[in-house]
């Protein structure tokens, strides 16, 4: 465990310090404020005198499709561009090791991310009475969300080495699975479910074995592609 987190931090440190995190956070915050506040459609709280959370939590699946794969795009290809996959590898640092540390590293602050955006939640209440329950629940959802996107993300993007065609291809997988894909399959509509406050154990399930089964795929790959080395 504590080689998983030495590389946890590692990869902290490193995503503070680049300018996607930062970029999505701004992106996150503006957007749910614009949908609840400023916006000319039925979402805006001020327009319809209803103090409905639901539109603004409808908002981040389509937000994590996008900055999710972008934030993960470098997480092997730079490792790989710099030449230290192979050096860690050669430590006494696991495949097991390096993906869960990553994975960890990246998650707490695309999760730190989301809580900002609680302020809008918080101002809504000042304004009108908020319905507390689909706030909590959609909030639950993203975290399990956000963990699922970022596995098939590291995922996806162990399979090459370049962050732009990571970026694609970890966009292309999470849009089919969040607006093509079966109900049953469909990211969007397990999330939409948990959102409505009615926490339902199938849907956490469902969020639990995504995000462990694509960490187990990424740890095959990346132990594959360094016995291949």
């Amino acid at each position: 465990m504590r080689k998983t987190w030495v590389i946890a931090h590692k990869e902290m440190q490193h995503g503070m310090n680049t300018l996607m995190l930062y970029v999505f956070a701004i992106a996150m915050l503006v957007s749910v404020s614009y949908t609840v506040f400023w916006s000319f459609a039925p979402t805006n709280v001020f327009l319809n005198k209803s103090a409905d959370v639901r539109p603004m939590m409808s908002l981040f699946p389509y937000i994590f499709m996008v900055f999710v794969p972008a934030i993960a795009m470098r997480c092997w290809s730079e490792e790989r561009r710099l030449g230290t996959l192979e050096l860690l590898l050669s430590y006494p640092f696991s495949a097991r090791h390096l993906v869960l540390g990553k994975f960890i590293g990246q998650l707490i602050p695309i999760w730190l991310t989301l809580t900002c955006t609680l302020i809008v939640p918080l101002l809504i209440d000042q304004i009108g009475d908020p319905d507390w329950g689909p706030v909590w629940g959609g909030y639950a959802g993203a975290l399990f969300l956000s963990a699922a996107c970022l596995a098939i993300s590291m995922c996806i993007g162990s399979l090459t080495q370049h962050q732009i065609a990571a970026f694609i291809a970890s966009f292309a997988c999470l849009a089919f699975l969040c607006l093509f894909f079966v109900s049953e399959g469909n990211l969007q509509w397990r999330f939409s479910s948990i959102a409505r406050g009615l926490i339902d154990t199938r849907d956490l399930v469902y969020f639990a074995v995504i995000t462990c089964g694509f960490l187990a795929l990424n740890i095959r790959i990346i132990d594959s592609q360094f016995w291949r080395s």
